[in-house]
């Protein structure tokens, strides 16, 4: 039978049975952002902190606010709100003695001088006994850590991630065994000799005391415990695996530079970006990456900012290496019959060579042609947010206004999200969230 969440009192919600009805979605499910995890190995969340849209599973209660959980459990936020907020809230009661610990969010984009960032911790109040995430100081990776009655027993680093692109990690913890996994990779595995922390309180985003206890300071968007552990490194990696939207091919327009792209900007809106992208990349080699991409994420829609060509080809040249990516994309088409794909153009820069800016305009002008509908122009989204004087001969250029860049190349965040924001709403209008 089917469900339908009904609030009792006080944000509390219960399962309400709803129909037998085939095909209809069981309660509060949505495409575009679960609400309520899948089971993991059979075990459904023992909580599920769900920051982005502003829910939560308690141990077996469903809180139509985090806000009310909070209430509910008579403590406040420390810091911070939505997606930053600063919580520690106390258990009810111990944690079973296996259990797998999921969070996701942005990887912080605080500079790698600015000491360790604690993402999520559970712990007793200090860095004894405790399962820590955290950014460490030096590195753009993600780790772990595990204390068990002060003494290290285990933990991991992820690979190198793009600050401010999304991040996703778990990890899983029995007595005498844990196990590390980011974005779809083991990092080995080690354990305690016996038992596993004593902990009494989940902290999102800062940590005990005696850890790394700064806010992260970028956005947490989700924290799942399930009560159960296990030893399958595959199943734990998989677990680790973010539920893609939406892919990102390009340069360092894309992939984030200073923790500015279209990846982060993607985050703040709802995706959850694929990242195929490398600053300082040709189309050619952009290309590679989305054909080194998993076979996964290719049936999803994809969106391409080659923001500072390197070296403009010919029109056809390019638009063939184009066509040669979307050729690969195995989704379904939109509701226009075309690929889901959309082309951002290249940033129009005051100062460029006549040749360059027409060779822009045309691949843009190809695209439209050869996939109407598909070329985002963002040059009037960019001009609309000039400074209205020294900016004046770039624009009357139809050129990016030179004060929205941070050094004659790539954007401040402001613009950053504009644009997106505009792609964004191209994109929804296409359903792709909804076809994820």
């Amino acid at each position: 039978m089917n469900e339908v969440d009904i609030e009792i009192a006080g944000g509390v919600t219960r399962p309400m049975l709803r129909s037998r009805a085939p095909g209809l979605v069981a309660y509060g499910q949505s495409h575009a952002y679960p609400w309520e995890m899948s089971a993991f190995l059979g075990a459904k969340p023992l909580f599920d902190i769900d920051l982005r849209a502003g829910r939560a599973l308690w141990y077996g209660r469903k809180f139509s606010a985090v806000s009310k959980l909070l209430d509910y459990l008579g403590v406040a936020a420390t810091g911070g709100s939505g997606a930053r907020a600063i919580l520690a809230l106390p258990l009810p009661a111990a944690l079973p003695a296996a259990y797998t610990l999921v969070v996701e969010g942005r990887h912080t984009t605080a500079s790698v001088a600015a000491g360790s960032r604690p993402m999520v911790s559970l712990d007793d109040g200090t860095a004894n006994n405790q399962v820590l995430f955290f950014r460490s100081v030096g590195s753009t990776q993600l780790s772990t850590i595990i204390k068990v009655g002060g003494t290290t027993y285990g933990g991991g680093s992820t690979t190198t991630y793009a600050p401010g692109a999304y991040v996703k990690a778990a990890v899983t913890i029995q007595s005498g065994f844990n196990r590390t996994a980011g974005m779809g990779v083991n990092l080995g595995s080690s354990g305690p000799a016996a038992g596993t922390p004593a902990v009494t309180r989940l902290v999102i985003g800062s940590g005990a005391s005696g850890s790394p206890n700064p806010s992260y300071d970028d956005d947490i968007y989700r924290v799942t415990l399930y009560p159960v552990a296990t030893t399958d490194a595959t199943a734990l990696a998989d677990l680790s695996v973010p539920a893609y939207n939406v892919v990102v091919v390009g340069d360092s327009y894309a992939a984030p530079t200073g923790g500015v792209g279209v990846a982060p900007s993607l985050c703040q809106l709802g995706w959850i970006p694929y990242l195929a992208a490398i600053g300082g990349s040709t189309l050619t080699q952009q290309l590679g990456y989305l054909t080194a991409a998993p076979a996964s994420v290719k049936g999803l829609g994809t969106i391409w900012w080659d923001g500072d060509n390197n070296g403009n080809g010919a029109t056809a040249a390019d638009l063939a290496i184009i066509q040669s990516a979307i050729s690969q994309l195995t989704g379904p088409l939109g509701p226009d019959g075309l690929p889901r794909f959309l082309w951002i153009r290249t940033n129009r820069r005051y100062g460029s060579a006549a040749p360059a800016l027409a060779a822009i305009d045309a691949l843009g002008a190809a695209i439209g042609v050869a996939y109407p509908g598909h070329d985002y122009d963002p040059m009037g989204k960019l001009k609309s947010m000039g400074n209205g004087g020294s900016d004046a001969t770039a624009v009357a250029a139809n050129c990016c206004p030179p004060s929205l860049l941070t050094d004659g190349v790539h954007m401040f965040q402001p613009p950053m999200d504009g644009v997106i924001a505009g792609a964004s709403d191209v994109m929804d209008g296409w359903g792709w969230r909804l076809a994820a």
